[in-house]
């Protein structure tokens, strides 16, 4: 009827405004510069509203492909700023995703635990083969949790469940290798700098070293030395 729908209606709007607020509140005390810039808050929500259409699209597809844009997401904002605003933004997009979707509880974890799964191992990436390391890890968790509320959900052991475990498995390990192509746009997208961009520019090949080992062999080791001791400091 049309008063349990409105009932129904107000709750969703509820819930979904006091993920919002929780998120808003988040960002503004761990990452305000996301608030300070419009053009990055405004980056924010076109990707949050984007990967929630394209989550809402995949699950009606056939081939069941949420976990990607989902995976993306927090794989993106992970690595532009931290871990744990990628985490708390993904897990609310999650709980919408299993709220709107119907899924339920299941879906929920299968989702939740990848994410978190992916996002606890972002850290410093100084290799390109990191971000398909983690899809390889990510996948495993996603298909053990997959096959988890499977079988918690009363479904028999057989290729049905192990169809849609594997299916998320792979998913997940694609999404490792599709950020590792869009790592440069996202660097210049988010105007940040991973540590595979910085080993580039400290190439020893670069020609503006090979000029200053040329015409000043002794600043150039100095350098060496100095940039050393600062990335120590750092550490």
């Amino acid at each position: 009827g049309l008063g349990r729908r409105v009932e129904r209606s107000a709750a969703v709007f509820g819930l979904i405004l006091s993920l919002y607020v929780l998120c808003g509140y988040y960002i503004y005390f761990r990452e305000p510069i996301l608030l300070n810039d419009l053009r990055l808050f405004a980056t924010l929500l076109t990707s949050v509203i984007a990967v929630l259409a394209a989550v809402h699209w995949t699950t009606v597809d056939p081939w069941r492909a949420e976990l990607i844009p989902l995976l993306l997401f927090a794989m993106t904002f992970g690595i532009a700023y931290h871990r744990d605003v990628a985490l708390i933004l993904s897990t609310s997009m999650a709980i919408v995703v299993a709220l709107t979707g119907g899924e339920g509880l299941g879906e929920f974890i299968v989702l939740m635990g990848t994410v978190a799964a992916t996002g606890l191992q972002l850290g410093s990436i100084r290799t390109r083969t990191k971000l398909i390391r983690v899809g390889f890890i990510s996948a495993i968790v996603a298909f053990l949790l997959s096959l988890g509320t499977g079988l918690f959900d009363a479904q028999p052991l057989g290729y049905t469940i192990l169809l849609h475990a594997g299916r998320n498995a792979v998913w997940t390990v694609l999404t490792g290798f599709l950020m590792t192509g869009l790592l440069p746009y996202v660097e210049k997208l988010f105007g940040v700098l991973t540590d595979i961009s910085l080993l580039e520019l400290g190439d020893a090949s670069h020609p503006l070293l090979q000029e200053l080992v040329r015409r000043a062999p002794g600043t150039y080791n100095h350098s060496i030395n100095v940039a050393s001791l600062a990335e120590a400091a750092a550490d």
